[in-house]
């Protein structure tokens, strides 16, 4: 599933008819030590996970792949 198809579910789950937006994902980082490959040393590492994700109203003017417009995927019922 790409970026845009993301948001184009998000906008039609909470039901929004306007707009420009891409996702938003938020990521969580932690650190710690990491088991080596067996017979080695545990060493510093790093985990990362993704923690949730949002829609983000595009900037005017801005154009991309991941920009989603909420009238054309989920048009106002009229």
């Amino acid at each position: 599933m790409t970026l845009a198809e993301m948001a184009t579910i998000l906008i039609r789950h909470h039901q929004i008819h306007e707009g420009r937006y891409e996702l938003g994902i938020s990521f969580r980082i932690g650190v710690g030590t990491v088991p080596g490959p067996e017979g080695s040393l545990p060493a510093p590492g790093a985990f990362m996970g993704v923690e949730g994700m949002s829609l983000t109203p595009a900037p005017p003017g801005i154009e991309g792949p991941n920009v989603v417009d909420a009238a054309l995927v989920n048009p106002a019922p009229t």
